[in-house]
This record gives C-alpha cells, sequence and structure tokens, in this order.
C-alpha cells in the first residue's frame, strides 16, 4: 500500500508541479523547473528519495532555497543576521544525493537516478570507501565535471564536494564540524566556508569576481535558513546562456546570418556554442535559398503569370514562386525563415 506522502507528491507530478524518477522500489522527487508554488511539499521537493514499498526515507536532501532578496523572508532587512551564520563557496555543478539501494551506495542527482551526472558520481564514488559511514547518514555533494559544467569554466576536473549532511530519518542537519570529520575521514574535498567575518570580502568579491570564476557564496544561518549570494559578472552569464537557444538565434538572424550583435554580446568562450547553432541555421538558410532559385529559373515562361502558375505549383517551393514573381524578396524571406525555424527549440547539430 503506498505511503500518503508519496500520493500526495504523485499527485504533483500528475500536475506537472513535481517531477519523479523511479528505480526499482525506490522513486526520487524534484520541483518542475516552471514550479512558482511553494508549500512544505514543493520545498522539500529537491532530490529527496523514498521506498514506494516501505515508505522508508532513503536520501534527504537540501530544502529548496532562494537568492538573497528573492522572496520576502530573503530580503536581507528580513534575515536572521543576529542569530550567527556561516558562509559558503557556492560551487556551480550539480547537486549530487547519496542513497543506498540493494547495500551499495549510489548517488542521484536533483530529479534522476540515471543521469548523465548520477552515472558519472556513482562510478566516482566507487574510489571512496565508505566504510563506517552510519546508514542514517545522506551526504550531499556538488557534482564537478565537464558533463556538468553550467557557468563556472572548472576544465577538466572532476571531483566530488562535500557540502553537508542530513539525517535521513530526523531530517535534522548534522553540525559543520561533523561534515568535516567526515570529509577528514573518507577523503573528500570539502567546500570553502567561512565564518561571518568574511561577510564584507564576500560582499566585495560577488561584485568583482568573473562569473567564469566563481558562482558566489551560500550564508547558512543557525536556524538552518539559506541563502544564496552570486556573482554580478555570474547572472549576466547565465542569463546569456539561458538565451543561447537555437530560438534565440534563429530570431536574431538577418538576411540568412546570425547578426554581429549576437556575436558581440556572447563571451567568446561560448562562441563554440553559437557556431554550432548558427553554422546549421545559416546553412539550412542557404541551401532552400538556392532550391528556391534553381527551381525559379528552371520555370521558362515567367513572363505570362497564368503559364507560370501552373508550372509554379510543379515544384516543392510553390509560395516562394510567387513571391519571386512579384518581386517580394521579403516575402520569400519570410519564407525561409519560417521553414528552418527549430522546432522544440532544437536543431539537429
Amino acid at each position: 500500500m503506498e505511503h500518503e506522502f508519496i500520493k500526495i507528491r504523485d499527485s504533483l507530478v500528475g500536475q506537472k508541479v513535481l517531477r519523479c524518477d523511479n528505480r526499482g522500489d525506490l522513486v526520487i522527487y524534484t520541483y518542475a523547473n516552471h514550479c512558482k508554488h511553494w508549500d512544505d511539499i514543493t520545498l522539500n521537493s529537491r532530490g529527496n528519495i523514498y521506498n514506494r514499498k516501505t515508505g522508508e526515507v532513503v536520501a534527504q536532501p537540501f530544502p529548496k532555497f532562494f537568492n538573497m532578496n528573492q522572496r520576502i523572508d530573503t530580503q536581507e532587512r528580513n534575515l536572521p543576521w543576529r542569530d550567527g551564520f556561516r558562509i559558503f563557496k557556492k560551487q556551480d555543478g550539480w547537486l549530487g544525493i547519496l542513497y543506498r539501494d540493494g547495500g551499495q551506495h549510489r548517488i542521484a542527482t536533483r530529479g534522476s537516478f540515471k543521469s548523465v551526472g548520477a552515472i558519472w558520481a556513482t562510478e566516482f564514488l566507487k574510489r571512496y570507501d565508505l566504510t563506517g559511514l552510519p546508514d542514517k547518514v545522506t551526504l550531499l555533494f556538488e557534482l564537478i565535471c565537464p558533463a556538468t559544467k553550467i557557468v563556472v569554466n572548472y576544465g577538466n576536473r572532476e571531483d566530488l564536494v562535500l557540502l553537508a549532511a542530513y539525517n535521513r530519518h530526523t531530517g535534522e542537519e548534522y553540525e559543520w564540524e561533523q561534515v568535516e570529520e567526515w570529509s577528514k575521514e573518507f577523503g573528500f574535498t570539502i567546500t570553502e566556508s567561512y565564518d561571518r567575518n568574511w561577510l564584507g570580502y564576500c560582499r566585495g568579491q560577488i561584485k568583482t569576481v568573473s562569473g567564469s570564476e566563481m558562482e558566489g557564496f551560500v550564508i547558512r544561518f543557525d536556524n538552518g535558513l539559506r541563502v544564496k549570494i552570486k556573482s554580478e559578472d555570474y547572472f549576466r552569464r547565465s542569463a546569456l546562456l539561458a538565451n543561447l537557444t537555437p530560438l534565440t538565434i534563429w530570431n536574431n538572424m538577418q538576411d540568412g546570418k546570425v547578426t554581429e550583435d549576437v556575436w558581440n554580446e556572447v563571451d567568446q568562450e561560448y562562441h563554440d556554442q553559437l557556431n554550432a547553432i548558427a553554422e546549421v541555421l545559416e546553412s539550412s538558410y542557404f541551401d532552400i535559398r538556392q532550391e528556391i532559385n534553381h527551381q525559379f529559373v528552371s520555370i521558362v515562361d515567367r513572363e505570362n503569370r497564368v503559364a507560370f502558375a501552373l508550372a509554379a505549383k510543379r515544384v516543392s517551393h510553390t509560395p516562394a514562386m510567387f513571391a519571386r514573381f512579384d518581386g517580394q524578396e521579403k516575402r520569400v524571406d519570410d519564407y525561409v525563415m519560417k521553414l528552418i525555424r527549430p522546432h522544440g527549440n532544437v536543431v539537429s547539430l
């Protein structure tokens, strides 16, 4: 019999508020990317893993946390500064969640048992001997490898960076000193941390540091609340990458070419990605324009509209034939652009 809290989450999956993945009796839940409704269920669906049959909490990750000033409760003036806090360097990879299945330690990503990051991390985890790690502990990592690159350029670095640990039965977070001990015991890289005296330094860093070098910081208050403060340049770069899509690039084409403004706005390090998409779109445009030209000149009688119309209906680009006949190049361009428009915001590279 399924447990009530699992039924509730399954209902939210059906409503596309959450999404899930399954591995045998195990199920992992995470909020959908477009989720806007935050309550106790959605906030605590960030890679939470359960056993459908037994109702066991298999892994307990972070709850969802937000950027400073993103919500009323994370407005800087509303944060519990006087209660104490610790600052952590924000790693820019994928969240990795340690879980156990069939007596084996494995790692899932925020919403998947079988994502490329989960597969890589589970294999990478074999380098560590976790004998002695209490069964009740969920370790949380940042997955750093080329496959999990977002904005920060870590080169070819591969690492599991230990971020925190939770008791999967009680949901309580372990003290940072305990996490540091497990880092030393098992040989994990641990994220950099700073006491409250470093807050001024961190504020300066997010204003000046390159987003390709660092994402920012996480502030964890003594009451358990976390907020993110990201570098201004990281925000800029992530916005650029969010717009570095086939559809956005298609929207910025003129006369079959990606405009120079796009190339100037996108940082040099992303030009390979831009070029791969631009090359497909521009090539498709050129090929179709060539086909239209060949079909048009193949129609011998281009003086008599009736005879031309009969011939034009026998070629594949009929609408473009009439546009060419009438000397309306803008209509030809619109026709070609419509044909090469990326479907599902994807091009075949």
